[in-house]
């Protein structure tokens, strides 16, 4: 752990390769939480050339966290437009779909200083709402974003093969 502060930035392309690899954390632990829907990482997975089509979107946020010159984490989010429909208003939101802190990193503010930023763009572009999707069994996530006011305000229910392996979680994963 670390008492530097860390210092955000937007990513750029020239972030793709570092970010495939700060990618591996997030798609472990959903490859061991969920295995029959998310793949172990590898080179089919998050790959630089993915990252970089991500970044490219107009719809992305994506910051990354330094602690000096290492990368310390990551956070990826999109903002997402809903139109108006008969039973429905339109809306807008900043959907979180990634925070990744490097495991000597977590802990010392750099998962909070990565939601504030990612908050902070959504704010820019005259956003307030801001969402992300947990897997129940990711208790250390949930407790994270609750500290963070990101309360439930809907629940996913599921049969078949959703086999969520509560174990897999690690309670240092922010």
């Amino acid at each position: 752990m670390t008492n530097e502060r860390p210092v955000i930035r937007p990513a750029t392309d020239e972030d793709s390769e570092t970010l495939a690899r700060l990618n591996v954390a997030v798609q472990s632990l959903h490859a061991q939480l969920v295995p029959a829907l998310f793949k172990p990482p590898g080179v089919h997975t998050f790959d630089a050339a993915a990252m970089a089509q991500l970044i490219a979107r107009p719809e992305t946020i994506m910051v990354m966290a330094f602690i000096g010159e290492v990368p310390a984490g990551y956070a990826y989010a999109e903002v997402r437009h809903r139109p108006e429909t008969a039973y429905a208003r339109a809306s807008r939101d900043v959907f979180i779909h990634h925070i990744s802190v490097e495991s000597p990193f977590r802990r010392s503010g750099v998962g909070s200083a990565l939601l504030e930023a990612i908050s902070s763009a959504g704010r820019e572009l005259g956003i307030e709402r801001l969402a992300t999707e947990v897997w129940h069994a990711n208790q250390p996530a949930t407790a994270f974003f609750a500290a963070h006011g990101l309360l439930p305000y809907s629940q996913k229910l599921g049969r078949g093969a959703w086999e969520v392996r509560p174990d897999a979680a690690r309670s240092d994963t922010q």
